[in-house]
């Protein structure tokens, strides 16, 4: 569990707000845990199956910590003592870190196999969309520049560094068929970019 990360942390609850929703059966989506964190007083835990029947029960508290629920387990808690004090943390992989918090897609399989193969240097996305793969590749230690034509989705993407305080994603509105790209970079990545192009185009821009 130590590669998971922290994408949202809900407010802190006590006997009286603890949402009735996590009082009863539900699960987290695939690809994310779900950290419960007890400050005060005592919250107690059901383990569910799909059905709803009881597997086992657990009372958690300051001095005996709620490990962290596995994404898709059906589960269900409630106050055990009047001072509960307690509080949600969803976590996920590196990976789909900017997809969970941001609503993006995931990032691309083939950006993925690729950087188990290079870890550093400067990556151009070409193509980027609202950044999917470049902030992946930020988030890796790449310095990146990402570029796309369509200018409502670089300002995204904008919106996103500008929040994260990223410093190695530089951004720009550019269109690909210009084939026009002056800089060297040791990565270029360019995923469902290229049927949406001038098919004329396709030669100099690979060449390019």
């Amino acid at each position: 569990m130590e590669d998971l990360i922290c994408y949202k942390q809900l407010p802190v609850w006590n006997k009286e707000t603890l949402p009735l929703a996590f009082q009863q059966k539900h699960n987290t989506k695939v690809g994310t845990w779900a950290k419960l964190t007890v400050f005060k007083g005592k919250l107690k835990f059901y383990e569910l199956d799909e059905e709803g029947n009881e597997l086992a029960q657990h009372i958690f508290s300051p001095e005996n910590p709620a490990p962290f629920v596995e994404p898709q387990a059906w589960h269900r808690v409630e106050p055990f003592s009047d001072d509960l004090e307690c509080q949600l943390e969803f976590y996920c992989r590196p990976e789909n870190y900017y997809e969970k918090k941001y609503h993006l897609s995931a990032v691309h399989s083939e950006v993925l196999e690729l950087t188990q193969h290079i870890r550093s240097g400067r990556a151009l996305d070409l193509g980027c969309g609202r950044g999917r793969n470049a902030l992946y590749l930020g988030r890796l230690g790449f310095d990146v520049t990402a570029l796309d034509n369509h200018a409502e989705s670089i300002q995204t993407l904008n919106d996103i560094i500008e929040q994260e305080k990223i410093q190695n994603i530089q951004t720009g509105v550019y269109d690909i068929n210009l084939a026009s790209i002056d800089q060297t970079y040791d990565v270029i990545v360019s995923t469902v970019v290229m049927m949406f192009l001038q098919r004329a185009q396709i030669p100099a821009i690979i060449a390019n």
